[in-house]
Order: structure tokens, then sequence, then C-alpha cells
């Protein structure tokens, strides 16, 4: 079966203070599955918090808290440009990580070195 939309329980958005500007980053959909995130950064629940890389980096951070289980497919909207503050981050990216994502500025926080 395929879900296209997450079903929602909830209508919050997660924590997004890592998204500096949400006005001004740019975004895009994406159609993700459990194997488009590392498997470390779902949860049991299959939680998966706002500014989560993809596991392909330059795809972006996921924008919004977003619940998923195996076999379901969902559209969601990633960052691809605009400011991140690395100190809301829920998993700190490393180096090649924030280099793939070409059109983020990343501020704050300590900038990683390897």
């Amino acid at each position: 079966m395929s879900n296209f939309a997450p079903k929602r329980n909830s209508y919050d958005t997660g924590d997004t203070r890592w998204n500096r500007s949400g006005l001004k980053a740019d975004t895009h959909g994406l159609t993700v599955t459990t194997a488009s995130f590392n498997s470390a950064h779902i949860d049991a629940n299959g939680l998966v918090k706002s500014g989560t890389a993809h596991t392909d980096a330059k795809q972006g951070l996921l924008l919004n808290d977003l619940v998923i289980k195996a076999g379901e497919k969902h559209l969601v909207a990633f960052v691809n440009g605009g400011q991140v503050d690395r100190r809301y981050l829920p998993r700190q990216l490393n180096q090649a990580g924030e280099a793939a994502i070409k059109n983020v500025t990343f501020i704050n926080g300590t900038a990683p070195t390897s």
C-alpha cells in the first residue's frame, strides 16, 4: 500500500528552530520511504525529526516531523536553501554532509571538522 500523504495524528510540525528564515527557505517535495533516512534517525514509532538529513545529503533537510513505517511512501518537503542554525538540528551533520547541501548557509554552533 502506498500512502502518498502522511497520516496525521497531530498537527504539530516539530521543532523547526533550525530553519532560521522559514519564509525565505528554498524547499522542494520528495517522495520518501524508510530507506530515505539513516535507520538510526528513525525511532521505534517511526518518527523522523524535523531537520534530519536525507541519505542523499544534497536533497536537504526534512522540513517537518514525519512518522513513517516500512512499506509506506510519503511526499514531504525538504529544505535545500536558506539559513540553518546548527544548534537546533536533531543530529549534527559532518563536514561532507554540510558541504553537500550547496544553497544552505550553516550558522551558529560548532562547524564540523571531519
